[in-house]
C-alpha cells in the first residue's frame, strides 16, 4: 500500500515538473490579475525627454514624471536614484543603446507608474533589452491611470532579456497593475533574465501581462 502511495506521489510530482517546464518554455503567455492602481503621488518636478541632450539621469530620491513632446525620442531614462518614482507618461522611445531605454541601476528600490500608452523599442542587433534591471535592485511597475508598457526588439540577431536582466544578480521585477505587453525576436526572453543573470525574480500581482516569443527565447 505505502509502495502504492510513493509511486503516486512521484508520478503527479512528475507531471507537475513537466507541466510547469511547458508553461515555462511556450512562446506566448498571458496572465491577468487584478487591477490596483498606484495611489496619487506629489511630483518634484516634470521632464521632457525629447528636449533632454542625452539621456535623462535621475539621481535623487524624488518624484519625477517622464513625458515627451515629439512622435519618439532616442532619450534613454537611467535611474542610478536609491529610492526615486518614476512616471512614464505616454513615452515612445526607439534606441539602439545597449542598456536599453528604461534602466533601473544598481542596487536601487525603483517604482515606475504607467500613465497613458509607453512604448519602448531595441533595435540595436547585438542587445535585445530594452527595461533593464540592474545587480541586486528591485523596480515595482504599477498603473497610474490607463497605463500601459510594450516593449519589443527589432533583430533576428540579438540575445539576453527584453524586459528583466542583463548581468543582474539578486534583483527582481514586480508587476503590480497597469498592461504590460513584450514581444521578443531573436534569443531574446520577452520577460526575465538575460546574460550573466543569476536569482533574478519575476512577479505579477496583478494587472494584464502578455509576453511573446517570436524567436528562440522564452516568453518568460
Amino acid at each position: 500500500m505505502e509502495r502504492q502511495i510513493s509511486k503516486r506521489n512521484y508520478f503527479l510530482k512528475t507531471l507537475t515538473i513537466l507541466f510547469l517546464s511547458i508553461i515555462l518554455l511556450l512562446p506566448t503567455l498571458m496572465l491577468e490579475g487584478s487591477v490596483a492602481k498606484a495611489a496619487p503621488v506629489a511630483e518634484d518636478r516634470s521632464v521632457d525627454l525629447s528636449k533632454c541632450e542625452g539621456d535623462l539621469v535621475i539621481t535623487e530620491d524624488e518624484v519625477v514624471r517622464v513625458y515627451q513632446t515629439t512622435a519618439t525620442t532616442s532619450n534613454s531614462v537611467m535611474i542610478p536614484a536609491k529610492n526615486a518614482t518614476v512616471i512614464l507618461d505616454g513615452l515612445n522611445i526607439i534606441s539602439d543603446k545597449r542598456l536599453g531605454q528604461v534602466q533601473v541601476g544598481y542596487q536601487v528600490n525603483t517604482k515606475v507608474f504607467l500613465k497613458g500608452k509607453n512604448k519602448l523599442q531595441q533595435t540595436s542587433e547585438e542587445i535585445g533589452t530594452s527595461f533593464l534591471v540592474a545587480a541586486e535592485s528591485t523596480c515595482v511597475i504599477e498603473d497610474y491611470g490607463d497605463g500601459s508598457l510594450e516593449v519589443s526588439n527589432s533583430s533576428d540577431k540579438a540575445a539576453d532579456a527584453l524586459m528583466g536582466g542583463w548581468s543582474s544578480w539578486d534583483a527582481s521585477m514586480t508587476i503590480n497593475s497597469g498592461s504590460i505587453k513584450a514581444t521578443s525576436k531573436g534569443a531574446v526572453a520577452a520577460i526575465g533574465a538575460g546574460h550573466n543573470t543569476k536569482n533574478f525574480g519575476v512577479i505579477i500581482n496583478g494587472g494584464t501581462v502578455e509576453a511573446h516569443a517570436e524567436g528562440w527565447g522564452a516568453a518568460i
